[in-house]
């Protein structure tokens, strides 16, 4: 039996339509889902996104923890072969010492001009002065010797560094000092004072004697160690400062003494 032309038209007319909502719905895969599912779907996007961003992340942190971990066992091995230098630096200046009493000397010498100069008494004072005579005459020709027997190592041995890193003495010569030089320095530096060529006063001269021997301390411990712990050491030792023992000295021991660390 035939159906109607009208309900046939109806037909497809809604076929069309149910063709067309079909075509429009497979744009996209969320357009033909619920509100819930839409948001689910929106979700999972997300979520591969943090994941992506995530192990990126992750790669750059492995990498700045590794070069974190190479600086840190560079340092260590820095540090360890520092230590190797100062032992035989400390070593063989304490070898070159031991003939001598000059640390000694220079402790008495010290304490003597400090109480001297403590005194409110002139002819006391004066007294202090001259029971120190020996002992600077002896400190003087201990130093004089010990220079000379220290000026007869060979230059690699001898040399300190301005920079406290390893095998930098290889590199280059400017970063170091000649100690058989620096030594000679402070001898001649020394003699003078105890000459007391410049006709001082007991007091200053006791001042120029304390700065030749306190920069001579200073650079001995420079050498076997370096500039800063020296300096930290004269300033909590002595209360003086690497500045005001270079001001104490006298203008040849200062020229003569940049010339040599500074050359």
């Amino acid at each position: 039996m035939k159906r109607p032309k009208q309900w046939q038209t109806r037909t497809l007319e809604s076929t069309l339509k149910l063709d067309t909502s079909a075509r429009q719905g497979a744009k996209s895969p969320a357009q033909g889902l619920s509100h819930p599912s839409r948001r689910a779907f929106a979700g999972v996007g997300a979520s591969t996104h943090y994941t992506w961003n995530s192990r990126k992340f992750g790669q750059k942190l492995f990498k700045f923890m590794e070069f974190i971990s190479l600086l840190f066992i560079s340092a260590i091995g820095i540090h360890w072969l520092n230590l190797q230098g100062q032992r035989k630096r400390t070593a063989l200046l304490a070898e070159q010492l031991r003939p001598y009493q000059i640390e000694k000397l220079m402790s008495q010498l010290t304490t003597s001009y400090m109480r001297a100069l403590g005194e409110s008494d002139p002819e006391r004072q004066r007294h202090i002065f001259q029971l120190q005579e020996q002992a600077e005459q002896q400190l003087a020709a201990d130093f004089q010797i010990l220079a000379r027997e220290f000026a007869k190592l060979p230059a690699p041995v001898s040399r300190g560094l301005k920079l406290a890193l390893p095998f930098i003495d290889q590199l280059s010569p400017k970063v170091c000092f000649d100690m058989r030089r620096l030594l000679e320095v402070h001898a001649q530096g020394i003699e003078r004072a105890v000459d007391n060529r410049e006709g001082l006063s007991d007091k200053a001269r006791s001042f120029r004697m304390m700065g030749e021997m306190f920069l001579m301390q200073h650079s001995c411990h420079w050498f076997c160690r370096s500039k800063t712990i020296a300096s930290a050491r004269m300033l909590a030792q002595h209360q003086t400062r690497y500045e005001q023992a270079l001001d104490a000295v006298s203008p040849e021991t200062r020229q003569a003494y940049w010339a040599v660390v500074q050359g």
